[in-house]
C-alpha cells in the first residue's frame, strides 16, 4: 500500500515525513502520518504531532492531507489467495474422487465379475 500526495504525486513513507493537513479543522497544521487502517466506512489515517503534554493523535479521513491510497499488493494478494483456494479445492475434489474409485473398484470385482464371466464365454463360443 502507498500514500501518495495528489498534488505532488509524492510517496510518503509512514513515521518518516510530515503533512500538512489541507482540509477539515487541522487546515494549515503539519502532522507525521502513523499508519493507515481500514474501517467499515474506508481508510483512516493515524497522524500525530507534538504537543507541550505529549503527542497528538487524531484519526481521520485521508483526503484531510490531501492523500491518495494505491492498493496494488492488496489485489496480487487477493488473487493469490483466490487461486490457492481454488487450487486447494481442485486437490480435494481429486483426492476424493480418488478414494470414491476404491469402493467402486470393489463393487465392480464383487458385482460385475458375476455378469461378465458368462458374457465372454459367450463371445468365445461365438467365434
Amino acid at each position: 500500500m502507498k500514500l501518495i500526495i495528489e498534488a505532488t504525486g509524492e510517496e510518503i513513507l509512514l513515521g518518516h515525513h510530515t503533512v500538512q493537513a489541507v482540509a477539515g479543522p487541522y487546515r494549515g497544521t503539519w502532522w507525521r502520518i502513523d499508519d493507515v487502517v481500514m474501517g467499515d466506512a474506508g481508510y483512516r489515517v493515524n497522524a500525530s504531532r507534538k504537543h507541550p503534554i505529549g503527542r497528538h493523535r487524531i484519526i481521520v479521513p485521508p483526503h484531510v492531507f490531501g492523500l491518495i491510497i494505491e492498493e496494488a499488493q492488496r489485489l496480487v494478494r487477493r488473487v493469490l489467495t483466490w487461486l490457492r483456494g481454488c487450487l486447494s479445492e481442485l486437490n480435494t475434489g481429486l483426492i476424493m474422487g480418488a478414494i470414491a474409485l476404491i469402493p467402486l473398484a470393489f463393487f465392480e470385482q464383487a458385482h460385475g465379475a458375476e455378469t461378465v464371466a458368462p458374457l465372454i464365454e459367450w463371445i468365445r463360443e461365438m467365434r
